[in-house]
């Protein structure tokens, strides 16, 4: 028989043992619970470098994106001004030749044979420029004179007057020209346009081997609309002066985009 003295020995026993049972679990729980949070935030940690390095990644090449264009922007600037003073010179050179033509025409043709000796090295020409001079002023002064014939050679297969046409002389005509689409070479995009001056500007350049005076066909929806030829070169983009543009089609034709194909 239990004494009283015992009693609450033998209660509190059981009750202890409980207690320390509960405070053992719940201990393990909660490392269990830290240990699982400890990877988890060691997971969003990683995941959050991870961010910032794709974050940094995507400012660098932004930053390396903006001076690029920086830089094609400024060549851009610059084969534009490189260009109008072209189109200015050639402006010019236009009218001096004008004024030129015009010149000559108002020179009579007593002068232009002068002119025309002046400049002459073969003797039988100067010759025959002398005796046409001589007419030309007993022309003038109410003579009459009688030319001298001029005289060509025919060349071997050629017709004369009166000859008759035989199998053997028959013209040769040249084939029918038929548009084709260039394939192959090397082929640009438009990248900008000027259309007040007819230019155009492609992304290819030095480094791709275009030279100055080059012609490229200018290509929409697989279909030629036109053509032009290089003015100005830097290294990654080249300047075209549009000269000539299919039937209908017009500058506000020509969209960025576009293709710049030149023949191998």
């Amino acid at each position: 028989m239990i004494s009283k003295k015992s009693l609450p020995l033998v209660i509190l026993t059981p009750i202890a043992v409980f207690c320390v049972f509960v405070f053992l679990s719940t201990f393990f729980q909660l490392r269990k619970v830290e240990a699982k949070l400890g990877m988890e935030k060691a997971r969003f940690i990683k995941e959050k470098m991870d961010l910032e390095d794709e974050i940094a990644s995507v400012q660098q090449s932004f930053f390396q994106k903006s001076e690029e264009l920086s830089k094609l922007s400024v060549e851009y600037d610059k084969l534009k001004g490189e260009m109008r003073v072209k189109i200015t010179q050639l402006e010019k050179d236009n009218s001096d030749l004008a004024d030129k033509l015009k010149k000559s025409e108002s020179i009579s043709l007593v002068d232009r044979i002068r002119e025309a000796l002046k400049q002459e090295t073969n003797e039988s020409i100067k010759r025959y420029l002398e005796n046409v001079l001589y007419n030309l002023v007993l022309v003038k002064s109410g003579e009459s004179v009688e030319l001298e014939p001029i005289v060509v050679k025919k060349k071997s297969g050629e017709l004369g007057t009166g000859d008759k046409m035989t199998s053997g002389n028959e013209p040769a005509y040249s084939k029918p020209v038929t548009d084709k689409l260039i394939t192959e070479g090397k082929i640009g995009k438009v990248v900008s346009i000027d259309r007040s001056d007819n230019l155009i500007v492609i992304d290819l350049g030095l480094k791709d081997n275009i030279e100055e005076g080059e012609r490229c066909l200018i290509i929409q929806d697989n279909k030629e609309i036109g053509s032009g030829k290089v003015i100005g070169l830097r290294y990654g983009v080249a300047a075209i002066f549009v000269d000539e543009l299919k039937y209908k089609e017009t500058m506000r034709t020509v969209k960025e985009g576009d293709s710049a194909i030149f023949e191998k």
